[in-house]
């Protein structure tokens, strides 16, 4: 995990260093986005049994700054924060119960690339992705009368994303778009076997070309 990190880490610092020192022609741009987070149930199992836990929809947010660097290619450094719970754990065979508390909150640090679909119209739809650093903090909580406590992990991530930028001014453009993200989160621990976290995010934003 450990290396997992800092090679991601590395090339947050390494796109980080190419927004800086970005060319006089590049064209910088800002960005922020407001949407809905739809968490993937997680799943596990070992030791006789499999079970999953289910997260409610939550918010996602997130700010970006850019360059274009040709009519068809942009890069970006990312700040996003996205919030769920813990809804209910299910171990099959067993039965469900209803979690108290366990509040998620998520906080990500990613370098994104993008190719624009560029055309005489006011749409420009466009494909990218992106990949860096995935902050979680699970608040302490309790399911059929078993506690469970805080915590918190960093662990590396990516995602996906397709959208149009509708161009309401020579500046400014209105962004929605679907983005799918995944963190590298899973492994064995204690002869128990839990999958990546995975989610789905639709949102709309707002991009300003300076």
């Amino acid at each position: 995990m450990n290396t997992i990190k800092t090679s991601c880490l590395a090339a947050a610092v390494l796109v980080s260093g190419a927004l800086v020192s970005a060319p006089v022609s590049a064209q910088m741009y800002a960005s922020g986005s407001l949407g809905l987070f739809s968490p993937n149930d997680s799943t596990a199992r070992g030791n006789g049994f499999s079970g999953s836990a289910q997260l409610d929809n939550g918010i996602d947010a997130a700010a970006a700054l850019g360059f274009r660097f040709t009519p068809n290619i942009r890069a970006e450094g990312e700040f996003g924060y996205a919030h769920t719970r813990l809804n209910k754990i299910t171990v099959n065979g067993v039965g469900s119960a209803a979690v108290t508390g366990g509040d998620v909150d998520l906080y990500t640090f990613t370098a994104n690339a993008y190719y624009d679909f560029t055309n005489s119209s006011i749409y420009t739809p466009y494909l990218g992705g992106g990949l860096g650093l995935a902050h979680q903090e699970l608040s302490s909580g309790s399911a059929a009368g078993v506690s469970f406590t805080s915590g918190s992990s960093n662990n590396f991530m990516w995602q996906l994303e397709a959208g149009v930028s509708i161009a309401i001014s020579p500046s400014l453009s209105v962004v929605p778009a679907y983005r799918y993200a995944r963190i590298s989160d899973g492994g064995t621990s204690g002869g128990v076997t839990s999958d990546d976290s995975e989610g789905n995010i639709f949102k709309i934003g707002l991009r300003y070309k300076f």
